[in-house]
């Protein structure tokens, strides 16, 4: 399906997206794209001192606010967003990522967060702007049927940050 990437300064790109495959999700967990666990933290009273439990256990509390954490989480984010345009754009070859696609085969189990890294530098180098990751990964939403929290926490992401990581 055609879609215009519209351009700040020059003509919209056309690119044509197919709908992502049915077990993406599930593919990218085989493939060791997975969410980062949140690490955890002694939870504390007001005095600093450590919380127990019944049982005279501490307490425990997860630490989304981690600034690792967070970064872990940003960069899983981007690779989902990477590797669902990488999906949706395997058809087309006019687009940046053409090159990057393996002619047989997907790349061994191993590999796929390098080839994310790799698919977003290539994008980055072609020019893409965090919005274009934001509008096409909004599109293949739409034309795959999908409501997918990785998705939409993806392209918050991007959204919110408006840096890259990689």
């Amino acid at each position: 399906m055609p879609f215009c990437l519209p351009r700040p300064h020059s003509d919209p790109v056309l690119l044509d997206l197919r709908p992502l495959p049915l077990g993406f999700q599930q593919l990218l967990k085989r493939h060791g794209i997975i969410a980062p666990t949140p690490p955890m933290r002694l939870a504390r009273d007001s005095h600093g001192k450590p919380v127990k439990d019944a049982q005279g256990q501490p307490v425990r509390l997860i630490d989304e606010t981690n600034d690792t954490y967070q970064n872990e989480c940003e960069l899983y984010h981007q690779r989902i967003a990477v590797l669902a345009v990488a999906f949706a754009l395997r058809h087309d070859p006019t687009s940046p990522l053409a090159g990057c696609w393996p002619v047989l085969q997907q790349p061994p189990v191993g590999e796929w967060t390098a080839w994310a890294d790799q698919l977003f530098e290539t994008l980055v180098s072609a020019g893409w702007l965090a919005g274009d990751l934001l509008a096409s990964c909004t599109e293949i939403t739409r034309l795959s049927n999908l409501i997918s929290d990785r998705l939409v926490a993806a392209q918050a992401s991007f959204s919110d940050s408006g840096s890259s990581t990689g």
